[in-house]
Parts: structure tokens; C-alpha cells; sequence
């Protein structure tokens, strides 16, 4: 029995216009999680937290632990089922992944974990994330392979804002690349990857 629950943070009402399409992107997604990677028994709480958003969808995502799923809205914006529905499949991906192998405390295991999670949304929707797409050099993979077992990475210029020597989302493409081949190698794809540990994906 599917045992996702959605949780909606309205008191201010700022989400009554999106509590359709959130519904319906919950539903799908819960389904298509529960089916695939057998994820159950974790709360996904929508909240309205916009700087915590990519600005071109007005959604983003951070998974805690394996029991709980923050889904941030930026309401202003016009926000597409499809974006809030790989936005979920992505966290829950996280949800299951931090059950075995954990997610990670080195700079290899965030792009491995980010990598996964963001193949397990094409896997389900059959469209590559934005933050998937972006043009990465030799030059700024050398760069992180020489920090891929550092525990003391800076993960927000890693994967989110980029800084003078790499782009912004480097580590979700560079991430998606590494899973990709993994998963290219392995045969198997990114749902049959959440448990493997990065050492087994790099092998």
C-alpha cells in the first residue's frame, strides 16, 4: 500500500491557486515512485519558500532523511505539473537513497546521489532536467575529480551557484553524466541504482 503522504503548508492561502496541480503531480509522482522504487512511509511537505526555488520553474527540493520531502513553491510564478511532478520523483529518489547507501559525504557521493536522482526523473518522465544540461569542460571535471573524496566541499558552488571556475548546476550535469554512465555500464537504470553505493558506480 502506497504510504506517501502529501502535506500542504497554506495558512496564508498563498497556495490555493496551485493545490489543483500539486495534487495531481503528487499523485502521479507518489504512484510512479511507489511502483518503481517500492518508496513508501515519507512525507512530502509543500511549502512556499520562493528563494529556495529555481527561478525559471518556481520549484525546488530538499530531502532531510528518508521520511521526509520539502517541495519549495515559489506561487507567484506559474508552476507546471510536469516541473512539480520530476521535482518529487527527484526527492523521493533521495528518500529511499539516504535508507542504503545514505546520501553521501563526499563530493563523489553528492554527484553520484544528485546524478541518480536526476537520471530516476528522465527514467519517469523521459525529459532531461535543466539543471542536467548545462556545458561542463575537461578543465572543470579535472577540478572535481582532484576534490572527489574531500569531505570539506562547498557544496552550494558545486551544484547550485557555480563560481569563478565552474558553472552554475556543475555537479547536478556533471552528476547525471557519471550516473548515466553507471547506469550505461551496469545496465540498469537509475530506479535499479538507488541503493548502490558510489564506490560500486564508479568501479
Amino acid at each position: 500500500m502506497n504510504s506517501i503522504k502529501l502535506h500542504i503548508a497554506n495558512a496564508s492561502g498563498s497556495m490555493d491557486k496551485h493545490i489543483n496541480v500539486i495534487e495531481n503531480a503528487f499523485k502521479k509522482a507518489s504512484d510512479t515512485a511507489f511502483g518503481v522504487l517500492g518508496a513508501d512511509k515519507i512525507d512530502i511537505l509543500i511549502i512556499d519558500a520562493p528563494s529556495s526555488t529555481i527561478p525559471e520553474i518556481g520549484v525546488g527540493g530538499y530531502t532531510p532523511s528518508s521520511n521526509v520531502v520539502y517541495i519549495n513553491i515559489d506561487p507567484s510564478k506559474k508552476i507546471l505539473e510536469k516541473n512539480l511532478y520530476m521535482g518529487m520523483l527527484h526527492e523521493i529518489h533521495h528518500a529511499v537513497r539516504w535508507r542504503n547507501p545514505g546520501y553521501g559525504e563526499t563530493l563523489k557521493e553528492a554527484l553520484l546521489t544528485e546524478g541518480l536522482a536526476t537520471l530516476f526523473e528522465e527514467e519517469c518522465s523521459g525529459e532531461t532536467p535543466i539543471y542536467a544540461t548545462v556545458r561542463i569542460t575537461k578543465d572543470q571535471i579535472g577540478m572535481a575529480n582532484k576534490e572527489l573524496n574531500s569531505k570539506k566541499y562547498n557544496h552550494i558552488e558545486w551544484f547550485i551557484t557555480g563560481n569563478n571556475d565552474v558553472p552554475r548546476w556543475f555537479g547536478y550535469s556533471y552528476g547525471y553524466q557519471l550516473a548515466k554512465s553507471a547506469s550505461n555500464t551496469l545496465k540498469k537504470p537509475a530506479s535499479k541504482l538507488v541503493s548502490t553505493s558510489a564506490k560500486k558506480l564508479l568501479k
